[in-house]
């Protein structure tokens, strides 16, 4: 049984380089991968994982819980 797990997880592992390798090959030739995002994107990124994080510790935590605060939708 444990030999079993042991291949299963060699084999998930294999699979998993596998994909990176097949994204970083992907993501090479790709033009938007490389462009900077904009910065409405990145704040209200950031903003969100502040709350969830802030909501992780403290599941308390509602301040803008109706996400009022967000910024202008993205184009």
């Amino acid at each position: 049984m444990l030999a079993q797990l042991r291949v299963e997880n060699q084999q998930r592992n294999q699979d998993g380089e596998v994909r990176r390798e097949q994204l970083r090959n992907d993501i090479a030739k790709d033009e938007c991968a490389h462009a900077l995002p904009d910065a409405r994107f990145t704040d209200r990124l950031r903003r969100h994982a502040e709350r969830a994080t802030a909501s992780a510790v403290s599941p308390a935590y509602t301040a803008d819980a109706d996400h009022t605060g967000n910024a202008s939708p993205l184009p």
